[in-house]
């Protein structure tokens, strides 16, 4: 039933890491896996993944943050399950409190995890997760729509991609060059293609609200007013 769902592990510890991503590949999913919160991060942000595994205490980025910014950065609902030593009540009640839908206590049974992850997988995604209302605007990253006093409109991926880089610096101006990172990782076309697609999410949005939603800052960068 569970075949092909795709995997994201998020674990340093390396020999743990290599035998859940082994007998879960033996079980058909796909796994990708990462040794630090921050690899996992940059991760999350290029690729669709079924449900995510995170140990707690990470290197760079505890799986704690990285839980909590796929929550309300990303706004993915993904299922995630948390792989830890930890084991008191209030540890766990910090891991369900940063978003997590499970919470395992190390050391573990490999079926058992399976066990969990076909639960998790069976519900599918979150449905309380992806909704954000922010300057007079409500997103729903889930199904790329925008809404505004009763008007609704679907972005495409790059223009809802754009939207959320720009919220999430809303009220402060977005340079070219922020955009492009968090777009090309740094390393955009030849041709000038962000001035395009600002162009189009702006007119889009316009043309829906009949409102100005994005404006430039001469010599800065992009804003939502």
């Amino acid at each position: 039933m569970f075949e092909k769902s795709q995997v994201l592990l998020v674990e340093d510890n390396n020999e743990l890491a290599g035998s859940v991503a082994d007998y879960l590949s033996a079980l058909g999913y796909g796994v990708d896996f990462a040794f630090n919160g921050a690899a996992g991060l940059q991760l999350l942000e290029k690729n669709n993944y079924d449900i995510v595994i995170f140990d707690v205490a990470m290197p760079k980025m505890s799986g704690l943050e990285l839980c909590h910014k796929l929550r309300h950065e990303l706004f993915s609902p993904i299922p995630v399950i948390f792989l830890t030593a930890r084991d008191t009540l209030e540890d766990k009640k910090a891991g369900f409190q940063a978003g997590a839908d499970d919470y395992l206590v190390k050391p573990f049974a490999l079926e058992e995890l399976h066990l969990r992850l076909q639960a998790l997988l069976s519900r599918g995604p979150r449905r309380d997760i992806g909704i954000q209302q922010i300057a007079g605007l409500t997103i729903d990253h889930n199904q790329s729509l925008v809404n505004y006093q009763g008007k609704q409109v679907r972005l495409l991926s790059l223009q809802m991609h754009i939207l959320t880089i720009l919220l999430k610096h809303y009220p402060n101006v977005v340079s070219r060059q922020m955009l492009e990172q968090a777009i090309w990782e740094g390393s955009p076309p030849n041709s000038d293609p962000l001035r395009t697609h600002i162009y189009r999410l702006r007119a889009t949005l316009e043309v829906a609200f009949q409102k100005t939603v994005i404006r430039t800052v001469y010599a800065k960068g992009y804003q939502i007013v």
